[in-house]
C-alpha cells in the first residue's frame, strides 16, 4: 500500500496505517477521503463484504512522515477524535425506541394479567430495561470490528488524506467494493492490479 499511496498522492507521505498492514492482492480497490466520517462509513461498507482485518485497510497520508506532537497548551475539547459525537446520537435514538417498546410490552402484559397498579409498575420497569438495552444496541449496531475502523477515530490534521482499501483476488468482490466506495469518495475509487509484472493503477 505504501507504493500505491505514493502513486495516488505523490506529494504526501504515509502518516499511519492500519494493522495488520494492508498487503496488495491481485485486485485492490481504493477510495480517497478527506473527511473521517466518510472514511469511517466506507470502512463499515467494506466490512459488510469482507470482515477480515487483512482484507480491509486504512492508510492515512500527510505532508510529513509522522504526526506532529500535540501541543498540550492547545485547547482541543473533550472529544477531539469525535468518538462521542459518533456514538451518542445512535445510543440516544436506540434508548428512546427501546424505552417505548419495553414500556408497551411489559406494561401491556402486566395489564392483561394483573391489572392497574401492576401495569404501571410493569410499564416503568419495561421503560428502564428497554431504554438500557436499546441504548447499547444503538451504540454498537454500526461499529466496525477492524483496525481500519478504529483508526478512523485518530484525530486527523486538516491536510491529511485517508485511503480506504479492500484487497481481494475475486473480481465480483472488487466490483461490489468499487460500487460501495463510489458513494462518498472525493474521487472515483481506484482499481489497483498487482501481479508479477508490477502494479497498475486504473
Amino acid at each position: 500500500m505504501r507504493d500505491v499511496a505514493e502513486l495516488i498522492e505523490p506529494s504526501l507521505k504515509v502518516v499511519s496505517i492500519s494493522q495488520p498492514e494492508p498487503a496488495l492482492l491481485s485486485l485492490n480497490v481504493i477510495g480517497v477521503y478527506r473527511a473521517e466520517n466518510d472514511a469511517r462509513n466506507a470502512v463499515l461498507a467494506l466490512e459488510s463484504i469482507e470482515a477480515d482485518d487483512l482484507a480491509v485497510g486504512l492508510t492515512v497520508l500527510g505532508p510529513e512522515s509522522h504526526r506532529p506532537a500535540r501541543d498540550d497548551t492547545e485547547i482541543r475539547g473533550l472529544d477531539p477524535e469525535g468518538v462521542t459525537a459518533d456514538i451518542a446520537p445512535r445510543a440516544l435514538k436506540g434508548g428512546l425506541i427501546g424505552a417505548v417498546v419495553g414500556a408497551v410490552l411489559v406494561g401491556g402484559v402486566a395489564a392483561i394479567f394483573a391489572g392497574g397498579a401492576a401495569a404501571l409498575g410493569g410499564a416503568l420497569g419495561g421503560l428502564l430495561f428497554g431504554g438500557v438495552i436499546g441504548a447499547v444496541w444503538g451504540a454498537f449496531a454500526r461499529m466496525g470490528g477492524s483496525d481500519a475502523y478504529r483508526q478512523t477515530f485518530v484525530e486527523p490534521a486538516r491536510e491529511e488524506v485517508m485511503l480506504v482499501s479492500l484487497h481481494t483476488a475475486d473480481s465480483s468482490t472488487a466490483e461490489r467494493a468499487r460500487a460501495l466506495l463510489s458513494a462518498n469518495a472525493d474521487r472515483a475509487p481506484y482499481l489497483v492490479r498487482s501481479d508479477t509484472d508490477g502494479i497498475s493503477v486504473i
